[in-house]
């Protein structure tokens, strides 16, 4: 009877050990179905991110080529040159541009750029519209200053000297 009786406690143990298993069993694959879930929801974002990220790729393909353009290499300064001189030509006298000097200088946040200058005669009517389309144009410049010679009365004609800066491209 001791045997049978030990027998049994063996089989219950070994019975309840098997439904402690079957638990840990059952709790570990929950874990896995909720980290499963958890992968699904992050990949599902990612995803989601890499839609939003291959729109405004989409969206904005081509752009970087337009930022490129603002600042000019050493083939297409030419090019400024000939908007600047056209842009005076239609305000007043065709205007005298130089550039200040041959290689590129460095503001203080290290962006290279050439110094002009612009000769323009004109009224101060004729002035305003020159600035007025030259804030349109094409580049990334700086006007650094304006100087008024040989006016002949506020309203009359005068020679202004608009000293600025083109930014360049990093090759130039």
């Amino acid at each position: 009877m001791k045997a049978v009786l030990k027998r049994g406690v063996y089989i219950s143990l070994f019975l309840v050990l098997g439904t402690v298993l079957s638990i840990a069993l059952l709790l570990r694959q929950a874990k896995d179905v909720q980290s499963a879930k958890t992968v699904h929801d992050q990949t599902k974002a990612l995803l989601n991110k890499k839609e939003i990220a291959t729109g405004l790729l989409e969206k904005y393909q081509g752009e970087d080529q337009k930022i490129l353009e603002l600042y000019p290499d050493e083939r297409s300064i030419i090019k400024f040159v000939d908007v600047v001189e056209n842009l005076g030509s239609l305000y007043g006298s065709s205007p005298e541009f130089n550039f200040g000097t041959q290689s590129t200088l460095k503001d203080r946040s290290g962006y290279p750029y050439l110094p002009f200058t612009i000769s323009f005669t004109g009224e101060i009517d004729s002035l305003l519209g020159f600035l007025e389309s030259y804030e349109n144009m094409p580049y990334l410049t700086a006007i650094t200053s304006i100087e008024a010679k040989s006016l002949s009365g506020i309203e009359g004609s005068g020679t202004y000297i608009i000293r600025g800066n083109v930014y360049v491209s990093e090759n130039f």
